[in-house]
């Protein structure tokens, strides 16, 4: 019979594998096919003629690459206007290579009360150095991550979202392993203000150095 301490060493053990692959990826991106892309655009256009966020994680998709998207200097705030960013397909076999988003000192993505932020459907992901504010979403205002998904969030803050359900800041149905992250002032009408997660199918979290606070 499997205990709670058993479930618990096997999260562990799991989120320690994924911070390991996520470590190998970033430090050897020449180990397997990879693709680097670069914001200079701080708009929300998948058609922009510069790269923008939504363009660049678009072209991230369209492969089986491990990809890398990093921010030009000057690229601090993404205002978004076509709704949460995408990542991923959901109730597919993963299509795609792992993901790092990596926002260096701070990049802030605001879906200005119209939308989610972000949701990530498969795949692995790793999330560095981003803010997300002003999402509102059924579930996961600034953070959806669906079933099979493994995702690493580090150096990160959520605040001000908004869930109707479940999860005002972070709803994870996947593993989801979180380092010096805040999650702040975020609120649902339902459960889990700040995080919400569901162990259905698999979704845990594993937290360390991390702030929840006002949720």
């Amino acid at each position: 019979m499997r205990t709670n301490q058993t479930r618990a060493n096997e999260v562990l053990f799991g989120a320690i594998a994924l911070v390991l692959a996520i470590a190998t990826a970033v430090a050897n991106p020449t180990s397997a096919q990879s693709a680097d892309y670069v914001v200079t655009d701080a708009g929300d256009a998948v058609g922009a003629t510069g790269m923008t966020l939504r363009k660049a994680l678009a072209a991230t998709q369209a492969t089986k690459d491990d990809d890398k998207i990093t921010f030009a200097a000057g690229i601090t705030r993404i205002q978004l206007a076509q709704g949460a960013l995408l990542i991923g397909h959901y109730f597919q076999p993963p299509k795609t290579g792992s993901l790092v988003i990596d926002g260096g000192d701070g990049v802030t993505i605001d879906a200005g009360g119209q939308s989610g932020v972000m949701r990530i459907e498969s795949g692995t992901v790793s999330l560095m150095g981003l803010n997300f504010t002003n999402g509102v979403a059924d579930l996961g205002g600034g953070l959806m991550i669906s079933d099979g998904s493994n995702v690493m969030v580090s150096k990160c803050m959520f605040y001000k979202n908004v869930a109707k359900f479940d999860g005002g800041g972070i709803y994870t149905g996947g593993v989801l392993l979180m380092t010096d992250t805040m999650v702040c002032d975020n609120e649902s009408q339902d459960a889990g203000g700040g995080v919400y997660v569901w162990a259905g199918y698999g979704g845990s979290l594993a937290a360390a150095d991390s702030y929840f606070t006002g949720n």
